[in-house]
């Protein structure tokens, strides 16, 4: 159990690796005449053995996951749309003159990958290798996975701020207030608006989501909606956000996670992103409460929080900006 979560951990970033990053276009081979283009990023090329790689990677890791997949061309073009967004943000790495990281940085965080899942880092290459990823590739995508960090760090983490006023509401707000340390384990679907909807582009996906949602409710399986269906940053991992106290939920979930009982479905929830549903998977009492300065605790929990929503607005600008064709034509 221990190695599946280590593999889904190194999928949520192994992709980069499998990008050509115009940081690494120097040591790149030539490609073969035969590898065909699947997309053009900014006139960029996706080749079709960059997506046959990736789409290998995450059938091992939601496989080793026991997940439910949906089809094949639905998983595929998932799977595209984030590759063209790390692509985007790599190429702006590059505009933006960001230098790769030290070997040592990266060394360190090997080190940390390895020692959260209580490995050695050789038994973390073992493992690797065991799955058919080489070290030196995934060395490769530990920087490009910190490049792309460092974009969105400047992109977004500099312009988020927390006024006082904003820091006494939440203090006195239900999630603020509430310092049980509780946690709760969500998954989540995102059906994505465009930048500035018209009214009928929002009935349309509201309408798609209340049926989606009702699906679900039917029993369809959530983890498989959400790989082929979910715009969010944890589509491919099947929507898990993972466990969260009530301060870190976002806020447009909060007032509805506390009534839901475990296995529980609730949506469509509407915010500027588009409309999101949400599954309570379990909730937990933590071991004992983390004493701490209420304000400060606070105002990580809202940084935190303002980041992750800025974050997929950023990612739809980004992309409209850009100049994107998909040749991929899947049935």
């Amino acid at each position: 159990m221990k190695l599946v979560r280590t593999f889904l951990m190194i999928w949520t970033s192994i992709s980069f690796a499998l990008v050509a990053s115009p940081l690494h276009a120097a040591s790149q081979q030539k490609l073969p005449v035969l590898d065909r283009m699947v997309a053009s990023v900014n006139d960029e090329a996706i080749t079709e053995s960059e997506l046959n790689q990736q789409t290998q990677l995450l059938l091992v890791s939601l496989r080793q996951a026991d997940a439910n997949l949906p089809p094949l061309p639905e998983l595929r073009k998932q799977l595209l749309d984030k590759i063209i967004l790390e692509k985007l943000q790599l190429q702006l790495a590059k505009e933006q003159g960001i230098e790769e990281p030290s070997e040592s940085m990266v060394d360190q965080t090997i080190e940390d990958i390895a020692s959260r899942d209580q490995l050695t880092v050789h038994q973390l290459q073992q493992f690797l290798e065991e799955q058919g990823i080489s070290y030196e590739q995934f060395r490769r995508n530990k920087k490009n996975e910190i490049i792309i960090s460092q974009v969105q760090m400047r992109e977004i983490g500099q312009n988020v701020s927390i006024s006082d006023k904003e820091l006494q509401y939440f203090l006195q707000s239900p999630a603020g207030q509430d310092q049980s340390d509780t946690e709760y384990h969500l998954s989540h679907i995102l059906i994505p608006l465009p930048e500035d909807p018209t009214k009928t582009e929002i009935d349309k996906t509201k309408e798609k989501s209340m049926a989606l949602v009702k699906e679900l409710k039917n029993g369809a399986d959530f983890t498989k909606m959400a790989i082929a269906k979910s715009a969010g940053q944890q589509a491919l991992n099947g929507g898990d956000l993972g466990w969260r106290t009530m301060a870190s939920i976002p806020s447009s979930f909060v007032k509805y996670v506390a009534a839901l009982h475990v296995g529980e479905i609730y949506g469509p929830i509407q915010d500027s992103s588009g409309f999101h549903i949400i599954k309570l998977l379990d909730k937990r009492a933590p071991d004992q409460h983390t004493p701490g300065n209420a304000n400060a605790k606070a105002t990580e929990l809202l940084y935190q929080r303002k980041y992750e929503e800025m974050l997929i607005p950023w990612l739809r600008n980004l992309r409209a900006n850009a100049e994107v064709e998909i040749f991929l034509n899947e049935s």
